[in-house]
């Protein structure tokens, strides 16, 4: 099965590689996939960001109001870092979420749509299709295992209650274990 990191690969995703693409869709989306890619955020918790926090000393980012309840604390990769101040420099105003829709009502909900249009772009913009946003999560998490990481540790990283939730997600290439 094709995971979303080699769909990206292979079709010069910009969330691998960030070709310069003219829309805000794209530029928005190269960020949301970034967040999604490497740190395993879900939709929402991309939508929720703000910029209070990150914290640009300490190379961290907090998830906040997570779905376990849970606040965690990420370090923050220096690829998704660039892509975050790339995309705030060009912002004409300070927003109070670091993605927030383009036209009012600015509610949550609004964010949502406002992040999963975007990736839905930016997907059918480099030709790939039928893969929703957790395909993200589920990449990270297979990644992570296939490179040494604990279950506990991309327990940890996915903000799961559960060692067994996170199984689900690292199913392993069994070829690759041959």
């Amino acid at each position: 099965m094709l995971n979303c990191l080699d769909a990206c690969r292979q079709r010069n995703c910009v969330c691998y590689s960030k070709p310069a693409l003219a829309t805000s869709h794209a530029i928005s989306g190269t960020e949301h996939c970034c967040c999604c890619l490497r740190l395993g955020l879900r939709l929402g918790e991309v939508a929720n960001l703000s910029p209070r926090d990150i914290d640009w000393r300490s190379g961290t980012l907090t998830i906040r109001a997570t779905k376990s309840r849970r606040d965690r604390v990420l370090p923050l990769a220096r690829d998704v870092g660039n892509a975050l101040v790339d995309y705030l420099r060009v912002q004409r105003e300070r927003p109070e979420h670091i993605f927030p829709p383009r036209r009012p009502p600015f509610t949550e909900e609004r964010r949502r749509t406002h992040v999963l249009n975007s990736k839905r772009y930016l997907f059918h913009s480099v030709g790939i299709a039928n893969l929703g946003s957790h395909s993200f999560r589920h990449t990270l998490a297979t990644r992570l295992v296939s490179k040494g990481a604990s279950f506990k540790a991309v327990a940890d990283v996915l903000g799961h209650k559960s060692v067994m939730t996170t199984m689900i997600y690292a199913k392993l290439d069994l070829q690759a274990l041959k």
